[in-house]
């Protein structure tokens, strides 16, 4: 039976690459039932002309 593995080594900015994708994806899972709206609808809230 092979041993389960308890560690990794890697480098600090694959590391911290891996921590940025985890909190985008807790940020996704957090905000999966919000309501969009079309982009051109967007631009016009905030002020932008759409032609």
């Amino acid at each position: 039976m092979p041993k389960e593995k308890i560690s990794v080594i890697l480098p600090l900015a694959d590391y911290q690459e891996l921590i940025e994708d985890l909190d985008d994806l807790a940020a996704i899972a957090k905000r999966k039932d919000e309501t969009t709206r079309p982009f051109e609808t967007a631009l016009k809230e905030i002020g932008y002309d759409v032609r």
